[in-house]
C-alpha cells in the first residue's frame, strides 16, 4: 500500500490544497461558523441548505478520511470518511424533487454498502416502496433490493430485467455491471470475480457514476479514481449476499491499484464494522451530526407525476426539519425553501451569495431574493419564474422556477414578458464565464464592460502553489515555470482580451481578490 498511499497523498495535497487534515477540519468550522452567525441574524431561513452544500464541496470529508487512513494505516478513517459523506450527501440530494424515483439513490445504496452502512438503507431503499418501475439503473438497482431484503419474486424480475438490459447497446462498464449483479444472484463465484475485476479496470471510464459521486471538476474525478469506492461497495454486496453460504470464502479482491486490499482485509478482521462520523461537529453545532443519525432521516418517498413516479424532495425536507425542530437541537425554526431555484443558480449563489460587479449587474443574495422579488412583483407577474438579478437599470434576470432550468430571460422591468424578451441567455454558466456581458442588437456590449490584458500585481501568499491555481482558473497557455519566471518581475501580463467583469469574478473564486489589474 506504501506506493499508493503516497500517490495518493501527493495528488491530495495538491489538488485540495491543504497541507494537513488540521487545516481542512478549521476550514469546515469557519463554514459551520458563518451558518451560526445567520442564526445569530435571524437570517437561517434558506442558508441551511449553503452550509450543506459548503460541507460536501470537493468530496472533502471522504477525501480526508482516506488520506487519514493512508497516513496512519488505521482504515477505520477511511470508513468513517465515506459513511459521513454519503449520509449528508443523501441528506441533500433527497431533498429536491427529481425524477427517476427509486433509482436516484443507486449510487448511494452502493456506496452505503461500501462502508457498512446498512441502516441508511432502509431510509434511501425502503422495502416498503417496492422495487422501480422505470429509469435506466433501474435493474441494477432492483437487484440490490431483491438481494438487500432477500425477496425472490423481485430477484426473478430483476434478473430478466438485466438480460433484456445486456440485449441491448451499452458500454462496456455498464455491461459487465449488469453480467455482474447477474453472475450474483446466480451465486456464480467464478463471474462475481471476473466481474469484479472487469468493472475494476474499467471504473475510470465509467462517467455517469464519476460524475455523480465527484461532480464534474477534473481535478476532483482524479483524485476520486485513485480509489474505487464504487468496486469496494459491489465487493460488499457480494460479501453480505453470500455472507452464510460456503462460496463466501471463494469470493477474491480485484487486483488494481484504486482497490484498497488494506481496506478490506480490515473490514473482514473486524466483521465488516459499523461506522462512525470522522468529524465530531458537536463542539460547532448539535444539529450537523444529528441530521444524518438514522432516526432523523426520513424515508424516501415518491409521488406521481403524469405516468411517471418522481422523489418527493419536499416531502422529505418537510419530515427532516420536523425531527431537527422536535429534538430541540435548533435554536430557530427552519422552513422549506420559498422558491425552487435552478441547480446551476444554487451553486451560483452557494459560492458567491450576492454579486454586485462593475458593470451595473446584480445578482441578489439569499437574504435579498425574497424580497426583491415581492418589490418586482414577479410572483404576480410571472409566478413559476424567479428574479436573479438586475442590470442596475431597466432589465431584470428571471429564470424558471425548475431544477434544471439554465436559461436567463432579460426582461423589460415594467414588461415580464418571457415570449418576447429583451434578450434570451441559453445558458447561465456560460453567461457568467464571459462576465455576465450583455449585448445591444448589434452584438456590442451595453454595460460598459471594460476588455483589457489582465495583470498579476501582487505574489498569492501560498507562493508557486497559488501561481497554479492561478494558472489553472485563467487557463494560461504558459508552463508553471514559464509563470514562476514572469512573477518575479511584477507587474506581469498574463492574458489579453479579458473583460473586468470575469477577472473579478475568477478571482473571488478561487480566493486571491486584488491580485489581478484589468490594464
Amino acid at each position: 500500500m506504501v506506493k499508493a498511499a503516497k500517490s495518493y497523498q501527493q495528488k491530495y495535497e495538491k489538488i485540495m490544497g491543504e497541507s494537513s487534515e488540521d487545516e481542512l477540519w478549521s476550514d469546515i468550522e469557519r463554514d459551520i461558523a458563518e451558518f451560526k452567525k445567520k442564526v445569530e441574524l435571524g437570517k437561517a431561513d434558506g442558508y441551511f441548505w449553503n452550509m450543506y452544500f459548503n460541507l460536501l464541496r470537493s468530496n472533502r470529508l471522504m477525501f480526508a478520511g482516506i488520506n487519514e487512513a493512508f497516513i496512519t494505516g488505521d482504515m477505520a478513517y477511511m470508513l468513517n470518511g465515506i459513511y459521513q459523506e454519503n449520509r449528508f450527501n443523501c441528506i441533500y440530494g433527497n431533498r429536491a424533487n427529481s425524477g427517476g424515483a427509486q433509482t436516484i439513490n443507486f449510487i448511494e445504496v452502493v456506496l452505503a454498502y461500501s462502508c457498512n452502512d446498512y441502516k441508511l438503507l432502509e431510509r434511501i431503499m425502503p422495502f416498503e416502496a417496492g422495487p422501480a418501475s422505470s429509469g435506466y439503473s433501474a435493474p441494477y438497482y432492483n437487484m440490490v433490493y431483491a438481494m438487500t431484503y432477500h425477496d425472490d419474486e423481485v430477484g426473478k424480475k430483476a434478473q430478466a430485467e438485466l438480460s433484456t438490459f445486456m440485449e441491448k447497446k451499452r458500454t462496456q462498464f455498464d455491461l459487465k455491471l449488469a453480467k455482474f449483479f447477474y453472475d450474483l444472484y446466480q451465486k456464480d463465484v467464478d463471474g462475481v470475480n471476473c466481474g469484479l475485476q472487469e468493472l475494476c479496470d474499467l471504473m475510470g471510464k465509467c462517467k455517469w457514476i464519476n460524475e455523480h459521486i465527484y461532480g464534474l471538476d477534473k481535478d476532483i474525478q482524479t483524485l476520486g479514481k485513485m480509489v474505487a469506492i464504487f468496486i469496494h461497495g459491489l465487493y460488499h454486496i457480494a460479501m453480505k449476499f453470500l455472507e452464510d453460504s460456503p462460496l463466501l470464502d471463494k469470493i477474491k479482491m480485484p487486483e488494481h491499484k484504486s482497490f484498497i486490499k488494506e481496506y478490506e482485509e480490515f473490514n473482514i478482521e473486524k466483521n465488516f464494522p459499523e461506522p462512525h462520523n470522522l468529524i465530531n461537529f458537536d463542539p460547532i453545532a448539535k444539529f450537523i451530526n444529528l441530521s444524518i443519525k438514522t432516526e432523523m432521516i426520513p424515508e424516501v418517498s415518491f409521488s406521481k407525476s403524469g405516468r411517471m413516479y418522481v422523489n418527493d424532495g419536499k416531502r422529505f425536507e418537510k419530515r427532516l426539519f420536523a425531527n431537527l425542530q422536535k429534538s430541540k437541537a435548533l435554536p430557530f425554526e427552519l422552513k422549506e425553501e420559498k422558491y425552487k431555484l435552478p441547480a446551476v443558480y444554487k451553486e451560483f449563489i452557494c459560492k458567491y451569495d450576492g454579486l454586485s460587479l462593475e458593470n451595473g449587474c446584480t445578482f441578489y443574495s439569499l437574504e435579498e431574493l425574497d424580497a426583491m422579488n415581492k418589490d418586482l412583483q414577479v410572483n404576480i407577474y410571472q409566478p413559476d419564474t424567479v428574479a436573479v438579478g438586475d442590470d442596475g437599470g431597466d432589465l431584470v434576470f428571471l429564470m424558471k422556477q425548475e431544477k434544471e432550468a439554465k436559461t436567463v430571460y432579460l426582461v423589460d422591468a415594467g414588461d415580464y414578458d418571457l415570449e418576447s424578451p429583451y434578450q434570451i441567455i441559453p445558458d447561465f454558466n456560460k453567461w457568467m464565464e464571459k462576465g455576465f456581458e450583455i449585448e445591444d442588437i448589434d452584438g456590442e456590449d451595453v454595460r460598459g464592460v471594460d476588455y483589457g490584458d489582465l495583470y498579476l500585481i501582487k505574489m498569492p501568499k501560498e507562493g508557486v502553489k497559488g501561481l497554479v491555481t492561478i494558472k489553472r482558473a485563467f487557463n494560461l497557455e504558459m508552463s508553471t515555470g514559464e509563470l514562476l519566471q514572469k512573477s518575479k518581475s511584477l507587474p506581469t501580463k498574463l492574458l489579453s482580451n479579458i473583460t473586468s467583469s470575469k477577472a473579478n469574478i475568477i478571482a473571488e473564486k478561487i480566493g486571491m481578490p486584488g491580485l489581478f489589474e484589468i490594464r
